[in-house]
């Protein structure tokens, strides 16, 4: 048994992700407290760890900034251990909308973030990426269709261009048809 940074109350386990080759897990630790007590302060922490053999090697992928910002409250990674690999994190608490943040590469720099359309849509509640790390996907449970759809949630689908570390949004929005459906979930 081998064991990683987290705080009394992180839920070290709730998130992970498995690259294809099965080398690689990621852990989304959502109520992670950066001030490392037990505060229940819920700035959120990703960890990448290597498991060939032996004990686990991890590093950390992002860390929330603030009191609420739930980093890593999904997660998922694209293909093996190579320059082309990615995480992509959602953080529902980040701002007054949620954010989802791409991580790519050795050490894993960001990439970019996007953030949601409007406050309390914790944007970032579910993230998908494609194995190559093409196209990925983000949910905004709480978002607002329209008025008659307070809280049907959408999900959005964006393609990747990582030569110009950038994101364009492929499509319209997908929306929950009714309200209180949290279909970004």
């Amino acid at each position: 048994s081998s064991e990683v940074g987290g705080t009394p109350g992180s839920d070290l386990g709730l998130k992970v992700s498995l690259d294809g080759p099965g080398t690689m897990i990621v852990l989304g630790l959502q109520y992670y407290d950066s001030s490392g007590s037990s505060q229940n302060s819920n700035h959120g922490k990703v960890l990448a760890c290597t498991v060939i053999t032996g004990a686990p090697s991890c590093s950390e992928v992002a860390v929330g900034n603030s009191p609420g910002d739930r980093v890593g409250s999904s997660i998922m990674i694209s293909s093996g251990i190579s320059s082309s690999s990615c995480i992509l994190v959602g953080a529902p608490g980040v701002g007054s909308s949620g954010s989802a943040s791409l991580y790519c590469g050795e050490n894993w720099p960001l990439i970019f973030s996007v953030t949601g359309e409007a406050s309390g849509d914790e944007f970032g509640s579910s993230v998908a990426i494609d194995s190559n790390s093409n196209f990925f996907a983000v949910g905004a449970r709480y978002n607002d269709p329209s008025a008659d759809k307070k809280d049907a949630g959408h999900t959005r689908v964006y393609k990747i261009d990582l030569s110009s570390k950038s994101f364009t949004q492929i499509g319209d929005d997908i929306d929950g048809e009714r309200g209180e459906a949290n279909d970004g979930e």
